[in-house]
């Protein structure tokens, strides 16, 4: 499961002081600065005070990540060598735009990381902030294994567009965070909101900090101590949240409790055609049903095609029971139940009823996408004798 990032602060990498109380600053994430915050002749030298600040350790819950200098750049490959080297498993990658750019990041890293001792693989915050990183977002969200955030830096995407003001709350830089967002979800990665620049508006970076919520960011970029605790409560979900939650836990373990786990499947048409391409789908499917609940049987029952197509949509593994599963308490079924919840969405209501999760992603209730057929010469499901008939009117 990836990182809980509601606060993300950055720290001055040349700063050793600042390095040092990074440490109690209570940000879920705590950026090492060796990019913007660093004039050239002491880039080396910040380098240094950064790799002993990830040796020293003692971060705590607090995770401990650098922002690199850009890809192309002298000093990019210095920096990485240095990160992995001192221990350091999460790095942003500044000026993300290029896809060719990144996996060379990650080349690099993983060359690295094969003489290294521990446990391999990077993880990787794209800090996109310019027009062309905002345009390829998406291409560049699912380019590389271990990308776990696109960040949105709106101060240098206004420069490159010459803009007369850099406020994030209208005009194209507004319509920028909207579009990272959708990448990012597109992408299954969190959506992370760009800085608020007035450190002492306190009243200002709450507001900017709501308004990403709605617009379905996860955590805020920081620039100052005094905003990690805003953020973090922003962006941990109130009661009304975490009650919501913890009734789709308890609907789900009701689902888990009854006798009847249903998986909607093709009936077999031909040896050939769809059923055998995806036999082994939905034979893991069932595999994986049965190690969670070893004690239901589950038995298919005949979906149309449209329906069909959404339970093998790509990246359903995820939530393979929300599209596929649900109770029947019938011998014919000609409609699907109303309300379906799943172990990927069940997963995410447990971080939200512990307070761990952003209330930004909301557990989805999926509604039947078609009828089902008569199923009395298909897929008659089979109850020992505990069947309820259910006559269902159109």
């Amino acid at each position: 499961m990836a990182a809980l990032r509601r606060s993300l602060l950055f720290v001055p990498g040349g700063e050793p002081r600042k390095l040092e109380r990074a440490r109690e600053a209570g940000a879920d994430t705590v950026i090492f600065d060796l990019e913007d915050a660093v004039a050239p002749p002491q880039k080396a030298e910040a380098r240094r005070h950064v790799a002993a600040a990830l040796r020293a350790g003692g971060f705590g819950v607090t995770e401990a990540a650098v922002r690199i200098n850009a890809p192309g750049t002298a000093e990019c490959d210095a920096d990485l060598e240095a990160v992995v080297e001192s221990g350091g498993r999460t790095i942003m990658v500044p000026k993300a735009e290029r896809v060719e750019e990144i996996t060379r990041v990650v080349e690099t890293l993983q060359r690295l990381e094969r003489g290294q001792a521990g446990e391999p693989g990077s993880k990787l915050l794209l800090l996109v902030e310019s027009p062309l990183g905002v345009a390829q977002a998406l291409a560049i969200g699912r380019c590389a294994p271990g990308i776990e955030a696109l960040c949105f830096g709106h101060a240098d995407f206004a420069l490159q567009l010459g803009l007369p003001d850099a406020d994030p709350s209208r005009g194209i830089i507004y319509h920028a965070r909207c579009a990272l967002v959708l990448a990012a979800k597109a992408c299954g990665l969190a959506p992370i909101d760009t800085v608020h620049l007035a450190v002492k508006d306190e009243a200002g970076f709450r507001e900017d900090a709501a308004r990403g919520l709605h617009l379905g960011f996860e955590g805020k970029l920081c620039i100052h101590p005094r905003q990690v605790e805003i953020a973090n409560a922003v962006f941990t979900p109130g009661p009304a949240q975490i009650e919501y939650a913890r009734r789709v836990i308890a609907a789900w373990e009701d689902f888990c409790n009854d006798n009847h786990l249903i998986l909607l499947c093709p009936r077999a048409e031909s040896e050939t055609g769809w059923l055998a391409s995806e036999a082994e789908f939905l034979r893991q499917i069932v595999q994986d049903v049965r190690r969670d609940r070893s004690d239901h049987a589950a038995r298919s029952v005949w979906a149309p095609p449209r329906l069909r197509r959404r339970v093998t949509r790509p990246g359903v593994g995820c939530e393979r029971v929300l599209a596929i599963a649900r109770v029947v308490r019938a011998r014919h079924v000609r409609q699907a139940g109303d309300r379906e919840v799943g172990g990927g969405e069940v997963e995410r209501a447990g971080q939200v009823a512990a307070g761990r999760a952003p209330p930004g992603r909301q557990v989805r209730d999926l509604r039947a996408e078609a009828r089902l057929e008569e199923t009395e010469q298909r897929g008659v499901i089979e109850d020992g004798g505990r069947h309820e008939a259910a006559a269902a009117e159109g």
